[in-house]
């Protein structure tokens, strides 16, 4: 079982949009929803530094949002999306805010009244992590973008951003990594195992990973020989894991 805490960590993590001016601001609080047609209001946020395992199984997943204000309005109809990448930018203009290409699982939240400060979490996010760290180039550390976007809403809610200093959105999640065979998640630059003369297991496992794209490589132990024991262009960090299948 493994966890993930993320957190913004500079201006360009977070905006929000102002969908009938087509303007993006960086530098004030979050706001989903609307105060009334023509506004609408998006907001996206880069969560840095995701330490999510490709191939984990995601057991929970939620952004925690402190309320920038009293907002006690009527019901406020939000949906969250991912954007569908594993380097999500840095949020610049509108046009680099509306272009980005987003998950096709979404999640609905119709938010309760905010007090002033106080912490709330949203729905279960689980689908839409799935999908973005389903990606062929998702690795663990990679950013993790979110979308909260107005709904049709008929009101809208404020949450502190990074410029708060503090109360800024946190992305939690929890995992389970049992469905990953044959695959260590590093822990330390150097790792050493040791086997004793005796050992008489099968080798069952070989498998490459290759830092530069922070992927590895399927189970090689019976693929066609002769193949290459590191990358083309071998660079530091890369590894090469051999595993003997404690089930077997």
């Amino acid at each position: 079982v493994g966890s993930s805490i993320a957190m913004l960590q500079g201006v360009g993590d977070d905006a929000y949009v102002e969908h009938n001016a087509a303007a993006i601001t960086l530098n004030a609080s979050l706001i989903a929803g609307s105060t009334g047609a023509p506004a609408s209001y998006d907001s996206g946020i880069r969560f840095k530094n995701v330490n999510v395992p490709a191939g984990a199984t995601i057991t929970s997943a939620y952004v925690t949002f402190t309320a920038a204000g009293n907002d006690a309005g009527a019901p406020c109809d939000t949906i969250f999306y991912g954007e569908l990448s594993v380097t999500p930018a840095a949020y610049t203009t509108y046009a680099n805010f509306v272009g980005r290409v987003l998950t096709v699982a979404n999640v609905g939240w119709v938010v309760p009244a905010f007090v002033a400060g106080t912490a709330y979490n949203s729905p279960s996010l689980i689908t839409i992590i799935n999908e973005i760290i389903a990606l062929p180039a998702w690795a663990a550390g990679n950013d993790l973008a979110i979308q909260w976007q107005d709904n049709a809403s008929a009101n809208d809610r404020q949450a502190y951003d990074w410029d708060n200093l503090s109360g800024y959105p946190i992305l939690h999640i929890t995992y389970t990594t049992d469905n990953i065979v044959g695959i260590q998640t590093p822990t330390c630059n150097d790792s050493v195992f040791v086997a004793n003369k005796y050992n008489e297991s099968q080798l069952t496992h070989i498998f490459i990973y290759d830092a530069a794209p922070g992927v590895y490589s399927v189970n090689l132990l019976n693929a066609l020989l002769p193949f290459p024991f590191l990358p083309a262009v071998p660079a530091a960090n890369d590894i090469v894991y051999f595993g003997i299948s404690t089930s077997l």
